[in-house]
């Protein structure tokens, strides 16, 4: 509560809310962060119900799905732009669709990205990316098996999906 400067207790429902726009991949058969959804969802209610909201205000979260189709990011992107009581959208794991929904939203709104799947958020002028990319997140787990761990033979899983291979 007192790093975020808000007030204790539920936000002020008579309040015009304030909505984040959120777009995450998931439902189809390759999902990459299919929970970051719900954590975006638990985090809106604990804003609004234990930390006042957003300067009192209560916090919506919009959300759109892209489940396996590139053209899907388009969509959430059109959707997203159309609607102007989002002006911020926050992007959970994103590969499939991500490079046709950045350049849908252009330059209009403001992207957040927690973890970066792939390259394209840090090439975007609009796009902040708050925990790294998969190169700078990923790419230190066999340091991290080696050095910490003294693992001898590692073996890494992931989704063998065009954009994220280089993490």
């Amino acid at each position: 509560l007192s790093y975020v400067g808000g007030k204790a207790g539920p936000a002020n429902a008579s309040l015009p809310p304030v909505t984040i726009g959120f777009v995450n991949q998931q439902g189809g058969q390759q999902q990459i962060g299919p929970l970051a959804t719900t954590g975006a969802q638990i985090a809106v209610k604990y804003i609004n119900t234990e930390l006042g909201g957003i300067d009192g205000h209560p916090l919506v979260l919009k959300t759109c799905f892209i489940r396996s189709a590139e053209e899907e990011g388009t969509t959430c992107g059109q959707q997203f732009l159309a609607d102007k009581s989002v002006p911020v959208i926050d992007e959970g794991a994103v590969a499939i669709g991500d490079q046709s929904f950045l350049s849908t939203i252009g330059t209009a709104k403001p992207v957040l990205v927690g973890v970066a799947v792939t390259p394209l958020d840090g090439a975007r002028p609009n796009t902040a990316i708050l925990f790294g990319d998969v190169t700078h997140v990923l790419g230190p787990f066999g340091t991290y098996a080696s050095q910490v761990l003294h693992a001898k033979t590692a073996a890494l899983v992931y989704p063998n999906i065009a954009g994220i291979t280089e993490g």
